[in-house]
């Protein structure tokens, strides 16, 4: 299992939100989620690495819309946490996705949605803390709506704070690039008919399979052998 938390920071003194979770290929396993409510960044911040120190995680990524770069640059530098940075848009084509750098809100929560109903994406069991709890309730309070040109998009209902979500729409943005493997047959959900992630996970599989072959051609015995690829971000 791989440790992920994401971030979605708000603004200033506004809200900032924090979801923890162990993602295997195939699963999503929520472990806490927290939220600061008119709090000072540094406080936060010294939390965070605080947090880290119990348990650390292996990746840190969060929302960069508007005080991101601030709480990233801070974690880097004074808690020695690499923090990845992603922004949050809507209507991405699907290169633009695959890039990592950017991800598309109302295609995620769909696709989370859809993790939910599949377990996918699991809850802790047992007693669920404030912070579960409070996600648990953002989810579900999330609706369709339609603008006046018709498109549709995911929102909280009746403009309900939605910063849990957004960080667990980070979190598994991140997990569906790097970690979970799917395959094709789950690839159409959540992306208007066609998967950004399908592609990247594909092209991982076939830069892969040259390595190997490459390998093989050496003379190596790649049967057993496992390619670790590093994405810049």
């Amino acid at each position: 299992m791989t440790r992920v938390a994401a971030y979605d920071p708000g603004r200033i003194r506004d809200r900032f939100a924090m979801v923890g979770a162990e993602v295997t290929t195939k699963e999503i396993q929520i472990l806490n989620a927290k939220e600061w409510k008119k709090t000072n960044f540094n406080f936060v911040e010294d939390e965070i690495a605080e947090i880290n120190s119990k348990n650390p995680f292996q990746y840190h990524i969060c929302e960069t819309n508007n005080q991101g770069w601030h709480v990233i640059d801070n974690l880097r530098t004074l808690k020695n946490i690499y923090v990845r940075g992603v922004n949050t848009s809507k209507n991405l084509k699907p290169s633009t996705a695959r890039l990592g750098k950017s991800l598309d809100k109302n295609a995620m929560v769909e696709w989370i949605e859809w993790a939910r109903e599949e377990k996918i994406i699991t809850m802790p069991q047992g007693k669920w803390s404030h912070g579960i709890t409070e996600l648990n309730r953002q989810l579900n309070r999330f609706v369709m709506k339609r603008s006046s040109s018709g498109y549709k998009y995911e929102a909280a209902e009746d403009d309900d704070h939605d910063d849990l979500v957004m960080a667990l729409v980070v979190l598994c943005h991140f997990s569906r690039l790097r970690l979970l493997r799917f395959g094709k047959s789950a690839g159409v959900i959540g992306a208007g008919g066609g998967d950004p992630y399908d592609g990247y996970l594909s092209a991982s599989e076939s830069v892969n399979s040259k390595i190997k072959k490459r390998f093989a051609n050496l003379g190596y015995n790649t049967d057993n052998m496992r390619i670790n690829i590093h994405y810049p971000g």
